[in-house]
């Protein structure tokens, strides 16, 4: 069960561009604390499509494309260029763009709908500077919060 704590921290996507096509994803912090986020699996990771955490159905598709997910090993512990403090109301944003390698680009021509979700591997209730090495070596451990997150549903056209 996911921790209410998390719910504060809300996911969006919206078109960046679209030539080439880019997403934003951003993460905002609606808590009256600062929550200190690991990128990894999280909407703000880099590899978001690629880790299944992007599902994008075309406009009069029955469902998501099936964008194949690839598994990744990370060095462990992370380190703090993994972490990203997000402040009371402040936003964090990231752009993916959308490779034709990846997503077939041809299925989006009408349009698609999008929504981003999955689980967050580590959030803590605090600044980057107070994450310690043994939080960072027990990722989900601790005082460590996990649980799901999803963003509504947006449409997008290319």
């Amino acid at each position: 069960m996911s921790n209410p704590l998390l719910s504060k921290l809300e996911i969006s996507v919206r078109k960046a561009s679209a030539s080439p096509p880019k997403l934003a994803i951003s993460v905002t912090n609606t808590h009256d604390q600062s929550l200190t986020v690991l990128k990894w699996d999280s909407p703000l990771d880099p590899l978001v499509i690629q880790l299944g955490h992007l599902k994008i159905t075309p406009v009069g598709a029955d469902g998501p494309l099936d964008i194949p997910i690839i598994q990744v090993r990370r060095i462990m512990p992370a380190g703090k260029d993994q972490l990203v403090t997000i402040e009371p109301g402040e936003t964090k944003e990231h752009e993916i763009e959308l490779k034709e390698t990846i997503v077939p680009l041809d299925k989006l021509a009408g349009g698609a709908r999008i929504v981003c979700e999955g689980e967050w591997t580590s959030v803590w209730q605090s600044k980057l500077e107070e994450v310690d090495k043994e939080a960072l070596e027990n990722l989900g451990m601790g005082n460590a919060l996990r649980g799901s997150y999803e963003s509504k549903p947006v449409t997008v056209e290319f």
